[in-house]
């Protein structure tokens, strides 16, 4: 049986032209440092694009970011971090980093904690329809009748370190 290849080329072409290409959202990363961020060493360094330059966060710190993102299907915020400091006589549990968002002329709100073990860590925004601010809050431990006192190990201090904060959506 002979085949019409040129058929065949006009269908494949026909429904290149048919069926539109898949149009994907531009990637929005974190463009602002606010001036409520607290304690933090190099805070500029987690704007934009992961580049391996970090904003320190140490214990009781805090890092507020101008990021813009909506609610979409699946996760909402990828933040690229990690940690440093020796963890030998810490529980891990207690090693990691509250993420709290704002909407416009809202309050902040809680929406997960991440240990800066894999990167990235992605966060849905829930019930909140957007958001504009966002704040990675390091605390040893998410009980604030605990109090926090800052260790030292082997006199490296523990820190949370942020690379970049992505909007997915």
């Amino acid at each position: 049986m002979k085949r019409n290849w040129h058929f065949f080329i006009f269908v494949i072409a026909a429904l290149g032209i048919l069926i539109p290409p898949v149009q994907t959202q531009p990637v929005s990363y974190a463009s602002r440092v606010l001036e409520e961020t607290y304690l933090v060493t190099e805070p500029e360094a987690a704007l934009y694009a992961p580049d391996g330059r970090y904003a320190i966060i140490p214990a009781n710190g805090f890092l507020d970011l101008e990021l813009v993102a909506e609610n979409g299907p699946g996760d909402d915020i990828a933040i690229y971090a990690g940690r440093s400091g020796s963890e030998e006589g810490i529980w891990p549990e207690m090693m990691s980093y509250g993420v709290l968002v704002k909407e416009d002329g809202g309050d902040w709100k809680a929406i997960g904690r991440g240990s800066g073990i894999s990167a990235p860590e992605k966060f849905e925004l829930g019930e909140i329809r957007r958001i504009t601010k966002i704040r990675i809050l390091f605390k040893y431990d998410e009980n604030p009748n605990l109090g926090v006192r800052p260790w030292r190990l082997h006199g490296e201090e523990y820190v949370i370190k942020v690379d970049a904060v992505e909007a997915l959506h």
